[in-house]
């Protein structure tokens, strides 16, 4: 395996890209938004629902590749395995809150397996979303969770960077996203707006 180092960075990447993902999922699917975007999401409605579906699929895929338990993928739990002797307490300390939400990372594994990797021939993929029933928040509650983990891996094995980078740019990330698509949503409102007015 590579250098702790290198696949503690690579684990901050990725979680700072399901981070992005998800913040960006969450705003597209919020009803807040729906209710003060209504007419734009109904007027591109393919292009917002395969835009939240490529989202929250990365979202999925993402997380299951941070919980990847195969031995020969870089993962946390890959990592937490080959640090376990020479950092045991922050090994115990990342996998105890883990655990906390084992029950939603077994739902998102299920969802993963049985739409993104592989369909499922006894049901569609809507039924399958449906049946495991995963809040927004419970999937925020879990990539959060994942975010500590690596900062706290990141502030052990890449020395010289700042405490808690990997958690606040990660979260930074997060929400340059959806500040972003909220501005880009609100100009091609005002645009259909102003072209309404104009016609």
């Amino acid at each position: 395996m590579q250098s702790t180092a290198v696949a503690v960075d690579e684990l901050a990447e990725v979680v700072t890209d399901v981070s992005r993902h998800l913040a960006i999922w969450r705003c597209l699917v919020d009803p807040e938004n729906h209710n003060r975007f209504g007419s734009l999401f109904k007027k591109h409605v393919d292009y917002f629902a395969a835009t939240a579906e490529a989202h929250f699929q990365a979202v999925i895929v993402g997380t299951f590749q941070l919980m990847d338990s195969r031995a020969d993928v870089v993962s946390l739990r890959t990592v937490l395995n080959a640090v376990r002797s020479s950092h045991g307490p922050l090994v115990a300390d990342i996998e105890h809150r883990i655990a906390g939400h084992q029950e939603i990372f077994d739902r998102l594994s299920i969802i993963r397996h049985k739409v993104y990797a592989h369909r499922d021939a006894r049901a569609c993929p809507g039924l399958v979303v449906a049946v495991v029933d995963v809040s927004p928040n419970a999937i925020d509650a879990c990539v959060d969770t994942l975010r500590a983990a690596v900062n706290d891996l990141y502030n052990a094995f890449c020395p010289g960077d700042s405490p808690s980078e990997c958690y606040d740019e990660a979260d930074h990330r997060a929400r340059c996203a959806t500040n972003d698509l909220l501005r880009m949503l609100s100009a091609l409102s005002n645009n259909a707006l102003e072209r309404t007015r104009g016609g």
